[in-house]
């Protein structure tokens, strides 16, 4: 299971490039897609700490993005 989520991952993130290089633009379905292929897999057990994880990644990248107005793009912060 582990080795098909991690294909998954590897493809939705390589499109997700791919679309960014060609248009400046990710679907707003990509990181939908990428949240539920994180949950493949997993217990509830594990969920605290995912959140927790998202939490700590966040709040420095929003608070880059505040502090200095275009740094990050749209899929920056999507992704």
């Amino acid at each position: 299971m582990t080795v098909i989520k991690e294909v998954i991952f590897a493809a939705l993130l390589i499109y997700a490039a791919v679309s960014d290089i060609r248009t400046r633009e990710v679907s707003d379905a990509v990181p939908i897609m990428i949240t539920i292929t994180a949950f493949i897999g997993q217990t509830t057990g594990a969920l605290p700490g995912m959140l927790f994880a998202a939490i700590v990644i966040t709040i420095p990248q929003l608070i880059v993005a505040i502090l200095k107005p275009g740094s990050y793009g749209g899929a920056d912060i999507k992704i």
